[in-house]
């Protein structure tokens, strides 16, 4: 018989640095009513320029002023991320709920960002709005809950055409300090060519950025998958959009450890979860990624 082992500690856990939750303005719960979804306004346009009658000679049509933008409301659904350890009374009654609550903090970020990222709950695709990857507008009454993504290349290119392409149009679109979305292989693509570097984030911790000076989220979360959904070896998707911003509830378990065990088994299943609503501000474009094109 072996001789009993120490019980010791786990190595201690640290989040993924660059992540979305490096970047998206975090908001305050002030009105927990955003738990039901959120409406919002974006200030999406461009802007005009006029010739002035007075010092110009006349131009057909030079001294007319037209619709520069657009107030556009937007509207994003509410969706909850959860973990449960579902284990033996004998030796976890007194730390399944500590347990679960920090399995939870391990693996939200990544949850946040598949959701964001393909609109998936309940193991169900797209039915989380809005989302990146996403073909076809949905709108519900006014407001526009899901924007289709604008392919800015006809095919797979190499990171800098690609994520040259992708800025040049949020620049277009935005004219600010938007998001790229990149997983994790075309990050380290990206930093290869030192496409983007490692700065003081805005939520005081560290966070990429891009040349340009877009925020760049590093989600262990997204797939890579096209607009459309689909997964192509050798080829992953990056993302651009305006401002992105989240709500999120207090992280809370759903019930004491007495009224998780049930009892003619004397098992325990423990649940922890948190809310969230994510949105963004105006653009949404897509660039395919050829992670093994040469550049010369």
């Amino acid at each position: 018989m072996a001789l009993p082992r120490l019980y010791v500690s786990p190595p201690r856990y640290t989040p993924e640095l660059f992540g979305l939750f490096s970047v998206a303005q975090i908001q305050p719960s002030v009105d927990p009513h955003w738990q039901m979804g959120v409406t919002w306004e974006p200030l999406c346009g461009s802007v005009g320029a006029l010739a002035n009658p007075c010092l110009s000679p006349p131009v057909s049509g030079g001294f007319t002023k037209v619709s520069t933008s657009n107030r556009t409301m937007r509207g994003a659904y509410p969706f909850t991320v959860y973990q449960f350890i579902d284990c033996g009374v004998v030796g976890n009654y007194d730390r399944v709920e500590a347990d679960t609550l920090e399995l939870l903090r391990h693996y939200e970020q990544q949850m946040v960002e598949r959701v964001f990222a393909t609109g998936t709950a309940n193991g169900v695709t797209g039915i989380i709005y809005p989302h990146l990857g996403a073909t076809t507008q949905v709108v519900d009454g006014l407001e526009i809950l899901q924007p289709a993504a604008t392919v800015v290349t006809g095919s797979s290119f190499d990171i800098i055409t690609s994520l040259g392409q992708l800025e040049a149009s949020l620049a277009t679109c935005y004219g600010g300090q938007g998001v790229i979305h990149m997983t994790p292989a075309v990050a380290e693509l990206a930093a290869a060519y030192f496409l983007i570097d490692r700065v003081a984030g805005p939520n005081g911790a560290p966070a990429m950025q891009t040349k340009l000076g877009n925020w760049v989220v590093i989600g262990s979360g997204y797939p890579g998958s096209s607009p459309a959904g689909v997964t192509t070896a050798g080829t992953q998707w990056m993302y651009a959009t305006g401002a992105v911003f989240l709500y999120r509830a207090d992280a809370k378990a759903t019930s004491r450890p007495s009224e998780a065990v049930t009892r003619t088994t004397n098992d325990m299943v423990y649940i922890a979860e948190r809310t969230y609503v994510v949105g963004w501000d105006c653009c949404l474009y897509a660039a395919p990624v050829n992670l093994t094109a040469t550049i010369g």
